[in-house]
């Protein structure tokens, strides 16, 4: 099922989908590497590495007039994900966003993220960390080749050291200099799952469309990419007061639950997920800060499930009976209150305590605590609740 519905709004690839016939008249290069189907139409296969990529250099030079060069024993990106992650940036920094000064952990053979922002936003300047050299050397050749080489710097670490760290600080994020944000990408995978001894892929899932041409380097690293943002994360609140956002795309969805307990317990100011959605793929991103006055926005695929969810009622009876279970002749807190309490108790089975208000706080308060999910599908519940019945009477 394609999520592109659940595109961010601003994405350009969520109203307008690429026109392959066109874009082959347009660029000599996309139509040498593409292909013509049965009907005569003009076709992409993603599998095929050298025509993901022309699809990629084609669509870079007609949208963002950016000319790249791009390795077919490297990852190729695929843009619609990458200005996703793109415009959440934005919707975090929010009106601080015109000028930022950032860092892209792992940028690759494209250089992907830092032309993309700098060609949308040409007051933003990038430092580009890669450990892997022929990455450099390719994310060099493509700035160079644009001219952006005064908005856009590559930094080569040292993959022996700490990633963190050497990202980090090698981006500039120092005591003498000040970093808005701070973004690593990768969907980094542990090495038996890299080398297909380890499959988290459920069997109802449709196999990948297109093709994965990422090196070891960019496809797998010790402890997967939980550990490795958690490095990040640990290392970030060295530079809590020079960075103001840090973020990451996760490849996996389980990865949150681990991450999200370990910024609680570094104490961040706050945190938030996000779903990037395209065509049949999914991915999460999770940004945290140290700072105030930094939000994290909601997705549209949040957004929506939200809005499609109906919440739980419960309708009051004409006159609410009290603790007793006698009729109450109005509408009181404490009747109203009792029903409730009641009504959870009996009907949804779910514990109830009364809980002390704060100081100062009106109203009352009440701790739920169920063992079981009895609140969804209740006419469900209900047909086959009398459906036992009927049969009990029949014997």
């Amino acid at each position: 099922m394609s999520m592109n519905r659940f595109m961010h709004p601003r994405n350009r690839y969520r109203r307008e989908k690429p026109d392959f016939a066109q874009l082959a008249r347009d660029n000599p290069s996309f139509a040498a590497a593409c292909q013509l189907d049965d009907r005569g139409r003009v076709v992409v296969n993603f599998k095929l590495p050298h025509q993901l990529a022309a699809l990629t250099r084609a669509l870079l030079e007609r949208d963002f007039q950016l000319r790249v060069e791009l390795p077919l024993d490297r990852l190729i990106p695929t843009l619609p994900l990458r200005l996703n992650y793109l415009h959440w940036l934005e919707d975090i920094l929010g009106p601080s966003s015109s000028t930022l000064r950032g860092i892209d952990i792992g940028t690759g053979s494209c250089c992907i993220y830092p032309l993309l922002a700098v060609r949308c936003h040409p007051s933003w300047r990038f430092v580009a960390t890669e450990v892997d050299k022929r990455n450099a050397a390719y994310a060099e050749e493509n700035v160079a080749s644009n001219g952006l080489q005064d908005r856009v710097r590559v930094a080569l670490g040292d993959a022996g050291r700490r990633a963190a760290r050497v990202s980090i600080e090698s981006g500039g994020a120092r005591r003498s200099s000040s970093t808005s944000a701070c973004a690593t990408h990768r969907s980094l995978r542990m090495r038996p799952e890299a080398q297909g001894l380890l499959n988290t892929r459920s069997d109802s899932r449709h196999p990948p469309m297109s093709a994965s041409t990422a090196a070891s380097v960019e496809s797998f690293s010790s402890g997967g990419e939980v550990m490795f943002v958690s490095r990040i994360a640990q290392e970030s609140s060295r530079h809590r007061d020079r960075c103001r956002v840090f973020t990451s795309m996760l490849g996996r969805k389980p990865s949150l639950k681990p991450l999200k307990r370990l910024l609680e317990r570094l104490g961040v100011t706050s945190y938030g997920t996000y779903e990037f959605c395209q065509g049949r793929v999914m991915r999460w991103g999770i940004g945290w800060t140290f700072q105030s006055g930094i939000s994290f926005p909601m997705s549209e695929f949040k957004r929506r499930k939200l809005q499609s969810r109906p919440p739980l009622t419960m309708q009051l009876p004409q006159r609410p009976a009290g603790e007793a279970g006698q009729a109450s002749p109005d509408y009181s807190l404490d009747s109203v209150f009792a029903w409730c309490k009641r009504v959870l108790k009996r009907r949804l089975r779910i514990d109830c305590w009364d809980q002390l208000n704060k100081q100062g706080a009106t109203g009352r308060r009440l701790r739920l605590s169920a063992k079981e999910v009895t609140w969804t599908r209740q006419r469900h519940r209900r047909r086959a609740s009398g459906s036992r019945r009927r049969q009990g009477r029949r014997r």
